[in-house]
């Protein structure tokens, strides 16, 4: 430990010479330079995220893969919006229906969205999501964006959906 104290992220120094103009002679000076850490705040992948699916199927989402952060162990996920159209989901099958409800990594990365059957739209819905960091600093707000095509309802006789897993 430096006598600079623990917070110090990096220290360096340099020496200078340099020409005093009354005694014209050489004078010299060191520099102490210290640098501290700053908290990156959350990152987006990217802004907005297009989800592709069929009618009548569901979509597993994962939050944790849209946002990185350089100097974070642990972020915790917040709903900004919820899906207009449809319904957003836990991998426990707890719906979804409040955005003060913050979400964690393992929560956050097994979300489903079930949109309501025999219904397309380019986009049908979307989310708005951010990601907090431990010391508060949150990401830009994200999107995701669900554009549900085609009419399975024949195939599966208009009744109940299917989950679709990888």
């Amino acid at each position: 430990m430096s006598s600079y104290g623990n917070d110090s992220y990096a220290r360096f120094g340099y020496s200078a010479s340099y020409y005093d103009d009354a005694t014209e002679l050489p004078e010299s000076a060191i520099h102490i330079i210290l640098v501290e850490s700053v908290n990156d705040p959350p990152a987006l992948t990217h802004a907005s995220t297009a989800i592709h699916m069929r009618e009548n199927l569901v979509a597993e989402i994962d939050l944790t893969s849209l946002v990185v952060d350089v100097d974070s162990e642990q972020l915790i996920f917040q709903l900004v919006t919820l899906p207009g159209v449809g319904s957003l989901y836990t991998a426990d099958g707890d719906m979804i229906a409040d955005t003060r409800v913050p979400l964690t990594p393992e929560i956050a990365s097994k979300l489903v969205y079930v949109p309501p059957a025999n219904l397309a739209g380019t986009p049908l819905a979307s989310f708005g999501f951010q990601a907090i960091d431990e010391e508060g600093m949150t990401s830009p707000e994200g999107t995701v964006a669900f554009f549900v095509s085609g009419d399975y309802a024949a195939m599966f006789g208009g009744h109940g959906l299917v989950r679709v897993s990888e």
